[in-house]
């Protein structure tokens, strides 16, 4: 069998049909490919969007706190001066009673001395 120069067109049609068909598919593959790609990427971009979103939320809610404790902070802080110049006060006040006291004492003593002076 002997092989013509249209056999060989034939052929060479039939190829470059065939070609332009796995080409073709090929292209539509690639295309399903790369749409599957895209939607895999936005589903995976948008979850990601949505952990940093939640992250920062997050970081929000601790500086919101953070800010909450300093101010408490300063608060018992400045409570704490009021105590402290309580606890002062009080202080003085029972050293000014027990001078008090022995001031007291010593009148008491003073007055029966005198009693017993006069009656000798």
């Amino acid at each position: 069998m002997e092989i013509t120069k249209k056999d060989f067109q034939q052929f060479k049609e039939e190829i470059k049909t065939q070609n332009k068909k796995n080409l073709d598919d090929i292209m539509i593959k690639n295309k399903q490919s790369h749409e599957e790609y895209k939607r895999s990427f936005n589903v995976i971009y948008e979850k990601f969007r949505s952990d940093v979103k939640i992250i920062g939320e997050g970081w929000q809610m601790n500086a919101e706190k953070t800010n909450a404790t300093f101010e408490l902070a300063s608060e018992m802080k400045e409570d704490i001066e009021i105590i402290k110049m309580d606890i002062s006060f009080i202080k003085n006040a029972l050293k000014q009673k027990a001078d008090k006291e022995e001031v007291e004492a010593l009148e008491k003593r003073v007055i029966l001395l005198e009693n017993k002076l006069r009656r000798v």
